[in-house]
């Protein structure tokens, strides 16, 4: 499970990361992990960031183990420690993202702190005002709403909407993902009112967007109904 999670985190971010590699007409340098005893002979940082670079991350993503407990990737952080270009400093924030997958793995408190800190890195890299920024703020609230923290996973997919409704072009799918984020944490703190109101905003833009994808507007009728049955709404529901 922790090697499909660091698959998704990596096959998502790439091409935001590669977008600020492209501006100055070349890919991100890359540490050769090949000195590493537990990659011998293994290449996964040296092309992760070239052009084509999905396709090759694809046929290379299986070096990853789950045994290694992370430790590759502390030694990956020792290498850029006090660099701060822009390439570097994203090297370090997909870092502490694949760090605090181990640690969440292991049940580590310190997952949280390996987030927060990848998230100051992508604001320093890229800005405040980016997509990746917003997306983190957003895979941030689902790591906290599975801790049950519904206070702080609140907190961040509030903030992921508003830079989103700032940087995106509306309506828009994350948008609608973000409304049905927030419908959900609403309905857990008993706030059905303000649970009701984000999960309409959400069938709304996905019916506008989705009107092939019968799963997604699904999804939709599911919250609302969920939400009505909490309030013994039955014939609502």
């Amino acid at each position: 499970k922790t090697l499909e999670i660091i698959k998704e985190l990596i096959l998502n971010e790439i091409s935001e990361f590669s977008q600020v590699g492209n501006k100055e007409n070349k890919s991100f340098e890359c540490a050769d992990v090949d000195k590493f005893e537990c990659f011998q002979n293994k290449k996964l940082f040296n092309v992760l960031f070239e052009k084509d670079g999905v396709q090759k991350v694809m046929e290379v993503l299986e070096i990853f183990q789950t045994g290694e407990d992370g430790k590759w990737v502390e030694e990956e952080l020792k290498l850029v420690e006090n660099k701060e270009h822009p390439n570097d400093l994203l090297r370090r924030a997909l870092c502490l993202d694949i760090l605090g997958i181990h640690k969440k793995a292991k049940n580590d408190k310190e997952e949280f702190d390996c987030y927060l800190k990848s998230i100051e890195l992508k604001i320093q890299a890229l800005g405040e005002k980016h997509p990746l920024i917003a997306k983190s703020y957003f895979n941030l609230g689902k790591e906290y709403f599975e801790k049950r923290n519904y206070t702080e996973s609140l907190k961040y997919h509030i903030k992921c909407l508003e830079l989103q409704s700032e940087i995106l072009e509306l309506p828009h799918l994350d948008v609608a993902d973000s409304y049905e984020r927030i419908g959900s944490i609403n309905q857990r703190l008993s706030k059905y009112q303000e649970a009701i109101l984000y999960h309409y905003k959400c069938l709304q833009m996905r019916l506008s967007l989705c009107k092939d994808d019968d799963s997604l507007i699904n999804s939709c009728y599911i919250n609302i109904g969920s939400v009505c049955i909490e309030q013994k709404k039955y014939e609502e529901a």
